[in-house]
């Protein structure tokens, strides 16, 4: 419940590389999907938002092919909205998408392949793209640096609105540092994405949802999630001890 609206929620399909951990999204230890919550279950009609993330994976070879299949892929598993993306590892001028012609930023070329009534936004030079589809519309877009000089790691948000209900929601996307010595990085990185997140939200609006590549899991023994995982959950509802089919 949100005041005295409600708001349905689908967190269907989630593609993350590594030992990645997505607030509000989940995580997966291998390059496949996983959901929590069974489609087959809801009707259209009960679903206000369908959340996705997904690292793209810049380096892959013919990386235009790549964000096409993801496309379809969406489209397949659930072929009735695009939902709200949050990308990373986007390239920021790519040649070759295979619906769009010139150059493009990787986040246009998803939503191009993902049909009409797309909008996306990107980062620069944060290589994090965002992709909305109807009813919800992007009406502004900013990215931050939540690392510091040496360990650059960006933030991006875009306000959106929900065109037939009128809700407004800040969605966020995110990669933070990914090696085992950046644990401390990674850590001041989430705090610095919460002061930010926390200072942005405003009356009215939807609770903000932050979905990203964290690049962490549980601590180096295998008994607790690591301390920028517990960080998170001292102001995110965090599901993915729940995931399925993962």
């Amino acid at each position: 419940m949100i005041g005295k609206k409600r708001i349905a929620v689908l967190i269907l399909f989630v593609f993350c590389f590594g030992a990645a951990v997505s607030l509000y999204a989940g995580v997966a230890n291998i390059e496949k999907p996983c959901w929590f919550i069974n489609k087959d279950d809801f009707q259209i009609s009960d679903v206000d938002l369908l959340v996705r993330t997904i690292n793209t994976h810049q380096p892959a070879p013919d990386y235009p092919v790549r964000l096409l299949g993801i496309a379809r892929l969406f489209k397949k598993e659930w072929p009735y909205r695009a939902g709200v993306i949050g990308m990373q590892e986007v390239p920021g001028r790519m040649t070759g998408c295979r619906t769009m012609s010139g150059v493009v930023d990787g986040s246009e070329c998803l939503a191009s392949a993902l049909g009409s009534k797309t909008d996306s936004a990107y980062s620069v030079p944060g290589k994090l793209g965002i992709v909305a589809g109807y009813p919800w519309e992007i009406t502004g877009s900013d990215y931050w640096n939540v690392g510091n000089w040496f360990e650059k790691r960006y933030l991006l948000e875009t306000r959106l609105k929900h065109s037939l209900k009128g809700w407004k929601l800040r969605f966020y996307t995110t990669h933070l540092s990914s090696e085992r010595r950046h644990r401390e990085d990674r850590l001041e990185q989430v705090r610095n994405l919460i002061r930010i997140v926390r200072k942005r939200a405003m009356p009215g609006e939807l609770p903000p949802i932050v979905v990203g590549d964290f690049n962490a899991g549980r601590s180096f023994d295998g008994t607790a999630p690591e301390s920028s995982v517990l960080e998170m959950e001292k102001f995110f509802y965090r599901p993915i001890d729940r995931a399925l089919k993962c």
